[in-house]
């Protein structure tokens, strides 16, 4: 099943982004630490070495002989890094299919078939854009740990090019490479890995523990995140020395992907317990230094072991009729577009934003910005992992705007997807959609004329459905409302608050084990609000499929009609 086909021409798609991080106890291999002081005097700033060419070798401070806060991997970033830079969306770049799909969660995320051939249930459909989509921002997660997966043996870099080492691997034509990165990318989005980030560590702690991996032997290796303060600007690295600075100073030296070929540094005051790194190659870029102390958190560890297993499938459930999502399971809540989000439930509890400002007074949430590697972008959206139980209320609010903007909101839970694409979100505007529990149900307000473009898909035992609407009318604030009701067998559409007409166009799919069955009208137009009931269950993947229309809005059907399929 292809997601957000746009059936009415000319509208522009946007998909909605970003992946999962959180913190949550890692392996255990941290060296026992000595007290420091923990104060906010800034730390010295990395030195970048050069241009974008390989390094045979490092040029650092002389080592007191015997320090025990020094030593490296035998990783140089023109030999083990890779030899071109970290890419965006604009790359043309491959990036999850549902193969890689499959390896991340099994077979459970096929709706039919499996491997190359697998047709992704409506929700790991869902949650595959997403991520997708948060790539277009950088895949350096990906790189960061494929470049220490080859340097371990853990990975051969000659299973995707002729040349012996990662550096020598083309990006050009290479799909296989750029399906690996995105791969690996993804896992940074869910569990084992997402709760294994280290974000409770001081930058001495950090150290410390990166000592304690490159020791002969060890059990544990690591990516470094580094993020802005208020995990902005997320970016992964690959560390692979420490080394002797002046005083208290010690130097990670890194492969930043962003900077091919090149030894970086991020530079830890030992005394101070602080932080910094200059990400740009010119220091005097805008925004080009991040840092932190001992309290924000802000240098981040992930072990590479976790990412060695199979992850937890976040969407993998067949729903009965009479059965509800597992409330253990929890939600993802995406956005995209400039407009703040916040989440809230029924019993006020709320992540997000309140007046510009962050709060969160959610139990059990946790929030993530990716690391993709676009060092200068501050207002990526975060992604929300909310519990399973309650309905939710997500609002965009675009008082902080001072243009329009193409803006987005999805849940993808255990069985199910649902989502408004393609709001307008105007400078001072406020959209909100209810997504109910259930996973059947969701529920549109908009204060203007938009004609959104909203999704719902349900994993069952028998077949997977997709549902994808834009509705709309001529009066300026509406809501627009869907529902799924497997009792019945019935998809429902209804439209409130229109003036003028009604209009309806519609994508059915219906998914088995012979594949995905589309179904396509859109000539539906009403005179003023409306609510629309079709037979999906009673369809085969094939021909006419039997609509009930309520008229007067007094919730009893008017008529029943036959739709046709338009196909394509």
């Amino acid at each position: 099943m292809q997601r957000f086909s746009r059936i009415i021409p000319g509208l522009v798609p946007v998909a909605a982004t970003l992946a999962l991080v959180a913190c949550a106890p890692a392996a255990q291999t941290l060296l026992a630490l000595t007290d420091a002081t923990a104060t906010a005097t800034p730390g010295a700033t990395a030195t970048p070495t050069g241009q974008a060419t390989p390094t045979p070798g490092v040029t650092t401070s002389p080592v007191p002989a015997g320090d025990p806060m020094v030593g490296a991997l035998a990783f140089l970033p023109g030999r083990d890094g890779f030899g071109f830079e970290n890419y965006g969306g604009d790359s043309g770049a491959i990036n999850l299919t549902a193969a890689e799909m499959v390896r991340l969660f099994g077979a459970g995320v096929c709706a039919s078939g499996t491997g190359e051939a697998c047709v992704l249930t409506p929700a790991a459909q869902s949650w595959m854009d997403e991520t997708n989509q948060s790539m277009s921002g950088g895949h350096c997660e990906g790189m960061a740990v494929l470049s220490l997966l080859f340097h371990k043996g853990l990975a051969n870099p000659t299973e995707f090019g002729s040349g012996q080492t990662t550096y020598d691997l083309p990006f050009a034509d290479n799909a296989a490479l750029q399906r690996e990165i995105a791969y690996w990318f993804a896992q940074q989005g869910v569990s084992p890995t997402q709760p294994a980030e280290r974000k409770d560590l001081t930058p001495v702690e950090v150290m410390r523990a990166l000592l304690d991996s490159f020791k002969p032997g060890a059990s544990e290796a690591y990516t470094l995140g580094i993020y802005k303060r208020g995990y902005q600007a997320g970016h992964a690295i690959t560390p692979w020395g420490v080394s002797a600075g002046p005083g208290a100073v010690r130097y990670l030296q890194v492969y930043d992907n962003n900077h091919p070929g090149q030894e970086r540094r991020v530079a830890v005051d030992t005394a101070a317990n602080t932080w910094s790194y200059v990400a740009a190659t010119n220091p005097n870029e805008p925004d080009s230094t991040y840092e932190g102390d001992a309290t924000t958190g802000t240098l981040t560890l992930t072990p590479l072991s976790v990412r060695q297993q199979q992850q937890d499938c976040p969407v993998c459930e067949d729903l009965g009729a009479s059965e509800t999502p597992p409330a253990s399971r929890g939600r993802q809540v995406f956005t995209q577009g400039r407009g703040k989000a916040l989440v809230a439930d029924g019993a006020g509890h709320r992540v997000g934003y309140v007046d510009g400002q962050f709060v969160n007074t959610f139990p059990g949430s946790r929030v993530m910005t990716p690391k993709g590697g676009d060092l200068w972008r501050q207002d990526v959206p975060p992604v929300f992992t909310v519990p399973g139980e309650g309905d939710l209320t997500v609002t965009l609010d675009g008082r902080t705007l001072t243009d329009d903007e193409d803006s987005s909101m999805t849940v993808v839970g255990p069985g199910y997807e649902m989502s408004v694409d393609d709001i307008r979100l105007d400078p001072g505007q406020q959209d909100r959609v209810k997504f109910h529990a259930n996973g059947r149900r969701l529920c549109y307000t908009t204060e203007t004329a938009e004609t959104p473009f909203l999704t719902m898909g349900l994993q069952t035992e028998a077949a997977d459905f997709a549902f994808e609407v834009i509705a709309g009318g001529d009066s300026d604030g509406h809501e627009v409302e869907m529902e799924i009701d497997q009792v019945k067998g019935q998809f429902r559409v209804e439209a409130r608050g229109v003036t003028g007409e009604t209009g309806f166009d519609l994508e059915i799919h219906r998914i088995d084990e012979q594949g995905d069955h589309v179904f396509r009208n859109t000539t539906n137009t009403l005179d003023k609000a409306a609510t629309l009931w079709l037979d999906y269950a009673a369809w085969n993947g094939t021909g006419p499929m039997t609509i009930h229309v309520d008229t007067d809005e007094d919730g009893t059907p008017d008529q029943t009609l036959t739709l046709m399929d338009e196909g394509d």
